[in-house]
């Protein structure tokens, strides 16, 4: 019986008995509605832990929209329109919130959210094609709910390619704010328990629709459909608060609050240096400094003279390891390049990371060649900015003698980033600069992500931010944090970060995840690609 039909009743013959069946009719949905409605759940889902028990039954109602479409037709205006609005709700912070509110950059940050939603869409929508065309014209229902789960899924692998990463508008967010959801995220992390939900949605729009689905298959649907937002209803407004561990290493945390404009001036470097001296003489001896992103505005000079030579010489005389957040400027076969940094001041050595994921169109210009012109046209200017760092400045730094992964800013939507720096590490830091967008939706989401990333990779996470939410996000998902941020504009936050933590399953096996799921909806196809459908046989034909 095709979707959205009378009720009526059906008589099965099962050998010699018969068996009358009342089926009951499906609801009237346009598909297309389904999937806009949805999409804009799943973005609002983000904004915080109070919204994300949205993002459940977001899922559900979309795989009822794929479920209920009477043609190819409907099926992909379901799944682009659920695509665009999450993306397009789950991002349009960027585009609203950017501080620097001349015209000209913001009209290039809506530029950039418009080619982030046609990116999502592009990484949906191509795993879809292969999956679905291997499937016929005559493709069932539980086929066509298949071929959604497996290209959301492969979506969300795809979009770790991107700009945004598998970090900003992932389903992973939301999902990960269910009680308990560290141990799934520490064995396949975000990417899977995406897929997880994705394929649990369509297993249960199945069994609440299908008319052959009756009695104990419809309850056991109803109950996977109730449980899990039950689950994600959140008892507290914000992330349970961790007691401070007594077994650790202490680290102070330089917090800030400072505008750009001041910070390069002499006056707001004073301040800066000010209390640099008040974080080492707190943090003591053998202990570890972070400050945030670019907390320094100029690259340290080639000699070390004046109050970098005097800053070098408490180093010495305290025993502090700092890790400072400033630009750096390096000099290769290329010419001089800005590099941005976390810049390691020890006793006695020095060493730095140095970041590798840029922002388009925030740090660097994409193609300058081909798009310099439009820059120059909308902001008088080409935008280069800084430049990736090179590979070999890409590695885990060792920390008042402890293995540690270091993040800036951005690197932390990058899954496979944070995996790659927790392998043979005992814990992550980002360096942060939020001075840029001022938005609650902005704050929450990294609130979220640091938790995710904690929880994937099994490590503690310290991030200090600028402007934003400075936290240690702990494996389990709990959360010491110190924000928002009252008062004084440079703060000193010591945190004790637990000691013996080792990298998840998770993080030691990612790539080859990622992998899997990007790739699967080809491999389906590959049968197709021969002559031969794939084996889908049971279910009710469109």
């Amino acid at each position: 019986m095709a979707p959205g039909t009378p009720s009526a009743l059906i008589v099965k013959t099962h050998g010699s008995r018969r068996r009358a069946i009342y089926v009951p009719s499906t609801p009237q949905l346009k598909p297309a509605w389904t999937g806009a409605v949805s999409g804009v759940l799943i973005g609002l889902s983000l904004a915080g832990p109070a919204w994300s028990v949205l993002a459940w039954p977001a899922l559900l109602l979309w795989a009822v929209g794929i479920h209920v479409s009477q043609d190819r037709r409907q099926e992909v205006a379901c799944l682009a329109w659920g695509v665009w609005a999450w993306s397009g709700v789950g991002t349009v912070w960027v585009a609203a919130a950017v501080q620097d509110a001349s015209d000209p950059r913001l009209l290039w940050q809506w530029l950039t959210m418009l080619v982030s939603v046609l990116h999502h869409s592009v990484c949906v929508m191509l795993p879809w094609v292969p999956v679905r065309w291997s499937m016929g014209r005559g493709a069932t229902a539980r086929q066509r709910l298949a071929a959604w789960a497996i290209a959301l899924a492969s979506g969300e692998a795809w979009r770790q390619w991107g700009w945004a990463g598998h970090g900003y508008a992932s389903l992973a967010a939301p999902l990960s704010a269910v009680p308990g959801a560290a141990l799934p995220l520490s064995l396949v992390g975000g990417l899977g328990l995406s897929a997880i939900g994705c394929g649990a949605a369509a297993v249960a729009a199945r069994a609440l629709l299908s008319p052959d689905h009756r009695g104990p298959r419809r309850m056991a649907a109803v109950a996977a459909v109730l449980l899990p937002m039950l689950l994600a209803v959140p008892w507290r407004p914000t992330p349970s608060e961790a007691s401070t561990h007594a077994d650790g290493w202490q680290v102070v945390a330089l917090a800030t609050h400072i505008d750009h404009g001041q910070a390069s001036s002499r006056p707001g470097r004073d301040r800066q240096l000010a209390a640099l001296d008040q974080a080492m003489q707190l943090a003591g001896a053998g202990q570890a400094v972070v400050t945030p992103e670019t907390f320094f505005a100029e690259p340290p000079p080639q000699r070390a003279e004046g109050v970098w030579a005097d800053l070098l010489r408490q180093v010495d005389a305290s025993g502090v390891t700092l890790l400072l957040g400033m630009p750096h400027a390096l000099y290769d076969e290329t010419g001089l390049r800005i590099i941005n940094t976390a810049l390691q001041l020890a006793p006695g050595r020095a060493s730095m990371y140095g970041k590798r994921r840029l922002v388009p169109g925030g740090e660097y210009l994409p193609w300058p060649t081909l798009m310099g012109w439009v820059d120059g046209r909308v902001f008088g200017r080409t935008l280069e900015g800084p430049s990736p760092a090179p590979e070999e400045l890409v590695q885990s730094l060792l920390v008042a003698g402890h293995a540690t992964g270091v993040l800036i800013c951005h690197e932390m939507s990058f899954a496979l980033e944070a995996a790659e720096r927790a392998a043979d590490t005992e814990w992550l830091v980002v360096l942060s600069e939020d001075g840029w967008i001022d938005h609650p939706m902005y704050r929450q989401q990294m609130v979220a992500l640091a938790r995710l990333r904690a929880m994937e990779t099994g490590l503690p996470l310290l991030r200090v931010a600028n402007g934003g939410p400075t936290l240690l996000a702990l494996p389990d998902g709990q959360v010491q944090r110190m924000w928002p941020m009252r008062g004084a504009r440079i703060q000193p936050w010591p945190v004790v970060v637990p000691a013996g933590s080792t990298a998840s399953f998770y993080a030691r096996s990612a790539a080859p995840q990622w992998w899997l799921l990007a790739l699967f909806p080809l491999v389906q196809a590959l049968p197709a690609a021969f002559g031969h459908r794939a084996p889908w046989r049971r279910g009710v034909p469109a």
